[in-house]
């Protein structure tokens, strides 16, 4: 139990994210020992633990029926433990479209960091059900993309320069990669011109942070040049 216990505990010191498993691991090892001296002790003073072993087999049947879902979760996370599909760091996309890092894989539940910077949480049953697009340590999504609406009539051509003049200064935002250039696409949206401002953010940057300051910029300097954003369409009905 002391090499099982210190193997349990080395694990869970070298990957902080499982320390919840490696306890869940500690109190297995504590119960399987416990239950051997049990037996032991029983058969060393001749006692017999068949009525015992009986009734503890239907109490442990009622118990597994009443917790289905509970263990469902446990034993899917040991086979993400063990199996190691995912790792925590890695960046992860499952078949509903959820996507983040691998933050921790629980005993019951993983938790997936976005870039908004929010926590999906994933029922293990689930997850190790589900078809998951691994990424491993790269973000396919660290190319963000910020929609900015004008109206209709503005020039295009001289609002895509506009654009593209002032996204040159937002590779100082916090959390931009200032080693990749940004970029402006056009297209036309149901409101109007759509620009898109692209710029590349570091693996732990706040998304959100750095689309609020992007389009702060961007329409300061749409207003400052006179440009009319455009106007909410009335026939789109918006959560």
């Amino acid at each position: 139990m002391r090499i099982a216990l210190a193997a349990i505990l080395a694990y869970g010191e070298s990957y902080p994210q499982l320390k919840s498993s490696a306890g869940i691991g500690r109190a297995i090892t504590w119960i399987i020992g416990l239950v051997l001296l049990a037996v032991l002790g029983s058969d060393a003073l001749g006692i017999s633990l068949a009525p015992a072993l009986t009734a503890l087999g239907v109490g442990s049947l009622a118990v597994a029926l009443a917790l289905q879902d509970t263990l469902s979760n446990f034993f899917a996370g040991l086979y993400l433990l063990l199996d190691r599909p995912i790792r925590p760091g890695e960046f992860v996309r499952l078949e509903g479209g959820q996507e983040g890092y691998v933050d921790a894989i629980g005993w019951r539940s993983t938790h997936l960091r976005t870039l908004a910077p929010s926590t999906i949480i994933v029922p293990n049953a689930t997850l190790s059900k589900a078809v998951i697009t691994n990424f491993r340590m790269t973000n396919p999504r660290l190319a963000l993309g910020t929609p900015i609406d004008v109206d209709l009539a503005a020039d295009p051509v001289a609002v895509q320069a506009s654009l593209e003049q002032e996204m040159k200064g937002a590779l100082e935002i916090p959390g931009v990669d200032p080693t990749q250039a940004p970029s402006v696409r056009f297209t036309l949206g149901d409101r109007g011109l759509t620009f898109t401002l692209y710029v590349t953010v570091m693996p732990t940057a706040d998304g959100g942070l750095v689309q609020q300051e992007l389009r702060r910029r961007a329409i300061a300097r749409l207003r400052g040049e006179g440009v009319k954003l455009a106007e909410p369409n009335p026939f789109v009905k918006r959560p």
